[in-house]
Order: structure tokens, then C-alpha cells, then sequence
């Protein structure tokens, strides 16, 4: 404690009725009656912290450390204040810090705080030795907790996306109607997160009129997929009157174009895959056929006990959503790998060498599907369609994250462990269903 004088271990009573204040002669020669200081106080510390000293009006907050809690400070005899008065008015009517020349002004004082600190010195030292190694083991507990963590969630996330992929499968095979079944469940749940994420934000879209047209669109697409285009605008036209005249409050913009949005994303461009399942092109396809053919051979009866309905149109949803996956799947390794250019905010951890790498992953199946689809100009159509669709799916996924951010949450929904909710793992297939439907059936005819 160099710096502060020695005051001892005086009971309080001592000082209660100190002695008389004598003048001080400072180094300018100016001579005044100095005011006692006030009892410096110590402050709730670990043992060697710093202490805060209250000294009169013009002076400067000493800190200094104290040997042990245990050293209680009362207020400074009439030797000490000799000295600290001394130092002050010395110094022109100001403490300098903890300078000791400016405030320890008799070897006796210097001496008594060089042996104070000398004694803690060492315990202080062990102490904060002692604390800095609690903190690194408690950080290193804390990073292994997070690696552990990272590990096991990684490990769901690939269990899932396996059981996922089986799960896709057999619904691609299963027949159109069952495909169209299930589609529509897949649809109406992502409508309805997409439509919880709008409440969220304060808005009350018309659910119910939006829920009912996905059906109708579904139903037609199935049937007569023609049909299908003329059931949006006329539902629109419904949920538009249903607006107007609803009670409980006055639509505004924002709940008209939260209803349309919910419709359009997640009910009207789904049901293009519905379309492009059962499609077959006019005279069929030997190609198709003799891979349809394949697929029955390969087929694991003992798992999956029915016989796959294979079409055209369902051989080409097949590798369509193999090229997305292995897109997704070689975007998240390679970006997680080697990824350092993020490509937007919405989507921090999305970096452009992942996106380049999905893009190679997609084109690469959909060459190989193109082949074996015996499509024209397989080596140029093929590669055309991988990358349009791995670009458009990287687009849908940004799509759906800058929802999910403008509704502050992190997964659209809790269905699927890992994985999120159902836009979150469908989010890339909903905006390329459309090019898909429309390449398939109406660019490579005109190839042929």
C-alpha cells in the first residue's frame, strides 16, 4: 500500500473526539487550517482488490489495495493527518494519484507499506493464479459442451435427412393419387406456418379462405391440370369479397397480401409438382420405361411392400429432388468446410464456395438423369436444368429466411427434429416447381 500512511489498528473509540487541526504550511508558503479526510472505506472486493479513498473537495479518488478484508480503515490519528496535510497543500491544494512522493512524506510511512505489501504479495499472487485457472477450465468445459452439442445436433440433422429421403421416395412411387394426397397435407401444414409467421407480426390474413383454395388447386391439378390455372384467380376473387365483408375488423393491406402470399407460395406453386408427376409425353417415353423397369427390379419389396407406379413425370420428380438434395448436401459440407464469402445477410452461414459447390452437385445428377432419361442434348440439357435448379433453390431458400426474419424466428416450425418445420425443408422445391414443370413439358419437345 505505498502511498497511504499508517493508521493502525486503533479501536474507533479513539477518535472520537479528534484532536485540533493545526495549520499546515505548504511548498508555495500558503497557510490554511486543512480539513481532516474523510474515513477511507473499503470497498467489496476479493482480498488484494482496489479500494476507493474519499478525500475532501478539490482533491483527486486514491485507489490502493488492501492487504485482507480483515483491515478495517478508521479514520487517520493526528501524526498521520500531519503528513497528509502537509502533502496536500504541498502539492498546491490537490492529491497526485497514488504517487508516493506526493503523499507518503516520512521513511517510517514508506517503510510500513512497503512491509505490508511485501507480507501479501505472494497470496495475492497464489489467489489470482488460482482464479485464472478456475476460468480456463470452466471455458474449456464450456467449449467441449458446445462441440458435444454442434456434434449431436449434426448427427440428428443427417439420421433425419436419411429418413427423410426414404420417406421421399416411397411417396414419389407410391401413385399419383397417393402423391397428390400427400402433397396436399405437405401444403396445407407449410400454409399454415407461413400464415402463423404473419400473426406473428400483427396481421390476420383469412386462413380459412386461403386453406380452402389450396385444396381446390390441389384436387384440379390432380384431375385436369388445366383446370388448376383457373382455380387461383376465381379463389382469389372469393378471398377478396370474404375481406370485404368480414366483422371482426377492417382488412388492410397487409392482411390481404399475407392471405394471396400464403396462397401463392405455399398452396399454388406447390401443386406444380402434382402436375409434372403425372405427366407422360405423347406416345410415352422406351426410356422411361426401361428405367421405370429397372427401378421395379430394384425395388425392396421386403420394406416397402407394394409395387412402385412409376411415370415419366415421376421419374423426373425423382431426380429432380435427388439434384435439390445433393445440392443442399454439398452447398452444407463444402461451405462448412471452405466457406469464407457469405453471399447475403439473410442467410449469414450460406457462403458462395458452398453455393458453387451445390450447383456442381445438382448438375452433375441431373447430366446423369438426362442420360438415362435419354433426354436431347443430354450433356447440355442436363447441366442447363442441374444448375437452373440448384440456383432457384438457393433462391427459395433465401426466400423463406427472409420470412422467417422478418417474423423474428429461427425455424418456420418444430415438426421435424434438426430440421425445422415443413417450409424449412421444402423452402428450395417450392420455387422451382414451376421451371421444372414448364422445362420438362414444354422446352424438351421442342428438342426432339
Amino acid at each position: 500500500m505505498a502511498g497511504f500512511p499508517p493508521w493502525g489498528r486503533r479501536p474507533l473509540a479513539a477518535f472520537a473526539a479528534p484532536p485540533a487541526w493545526p495549520a499546515a504550511t505548504g511548498a508555495g508558503g500558503m497557510v490554511g487550517t486543512a480539513r481532516p479526510p474523510l474515513p477511507v472505506v473499503p470497498s467489496p472486493t476479493a482480498r488484494g482488490g482496489p479500494v476507493a479513498s474519499r478525500v475532501p473537495r478539490g482533491g483527486r479518488v486514491a485507489v490502493a489495495t488492501l492487504p485482507s478484508r480483515s483491515r478495517l480503515l478508521a479514520p487517520v490519528g493526528a501524526h498521520s493527518r500531519r503528513h497528509w496535510g502537509a502533502a496536500r497543500f504541498g502539492c498546491g491544494g490537490a492529491l497526485s494519484g497514488l504517487a508516493p512522493a506526493a503523499v507518503a512524506t516520512s521513511p517510517r510511512m514508506s517503510a510500513s507499506a512497503e512491509a505490508t505489501s511485501a507480507d501479501d504479495g505472494p497470496a495475492a499472487t497464489g489467489g489470482e493464479s488460482a482464479a485464472a485457472a478456475s476460468d480456463a477450465a470452466a471455458e474449456e468445459a464450456s467449449t467441449l459442451r458446445r462441440k458435444l452439442s454442434a456434434s449431436l445436433k449434426l448427427q440428428i440433422r443427417i439420421a433425419m435427412g436419411f429418413l427423410l429421403g426414404g420417406a421421399a421416395i416411397t411417396w414419389i412411387f407410391c401413385g399419383t393419387a397417393a402423391f397428390a394426397a400427400l402433397m396436399l397435407v405437405v401444403t396445407l401444414l407449410g400454409q399454415l406456418e407461413y400464415y402463423r409467421m404473419a400473426i406473428r407480426k400483427g396481421h390476420t390474413p383469412a386462413q380459412r379462405m386461403g386453406l380452402a383454395t389450396t385444396v381446390a388447386t390441389m384436387i384440379s391439378s390432380l384431375f385436369s391440370p388445366s383446370l388448376a390455372d383457373a382455380v387461383f384467380p376465381v379463389g382469389g376473387t372469393l378471398i377478396l369479397v370474404y375481406l370485404l365483408f368480414r366483422k371482426r375488423k377492417i382488412s388492410t393491406i397487409a392482411d390481404i397480401s399475407t392471405t394471396f402470399m400464403g396462397l401463392f407460395y405455399a398452396g399454388y406453386l406447390p401443386s406444380f409438382w402434382v402436375r409434372l408427376h403425372g405427366w407422360e409425353p405423347v406416345g410415352g417415353s422406351h426410356a422411361a420405361r426401361a428405367l421405370a423397369a429397372a427401378i421395379t427390379t430394384v425395388w425392396p419389396a421386403a420394406v416397402l411392400p407394394f409395387r412402385p407406379l412409376l411415370t415419366t413425370g415421376a421419374l423426373v420428380v425423382f431426380w429432380t429432388w435427388l439434384a435439390n438434395a445433393s445440392a443442399d448436401i454439398g452447398a452444407f459440407f463444402v461451405g462448412r468446410t471452405f466457406g469464407k464469402t457469405p453471399i447475403s445477410s439473410l442467410s449469414p452461414k450460406k457462403t458462395a464456395e458452398g453455393a458453387v459447390a451445390g450447383f456442381l452437385c445438382s448438375a452433375s445428377v441431373s447430366i446423369l438423369g438426362a442420360y438415362l432419361l435419354r433426354w436431347p442434348l443430354w450433356q447440355v440439357t442436363g447441366a442447363i436444368y442441374g444448375v437452373g435448379v440448384g440456383v432457384v433453390g438457393l433462391l427459395g431458400d433465401l426466400t423463406a429466411s427472409m420470412f422467417k426474419r422478418d417474423a423474428g424466428v429461427k425455424d418456420s416450425g418444430r415438426l421435424f427434429p434438426g430440421h425445422g418445420g415443413i417450409l424449412d425443408r421444402t423452402d428450395s422445391y417450392v420455387l422451382s416447381a414451376p421451371l421444372v414443370y414448364y422445362f420438362v413439358t414444354a422446352v424438351l419437345p421442342l428438342l426432339m
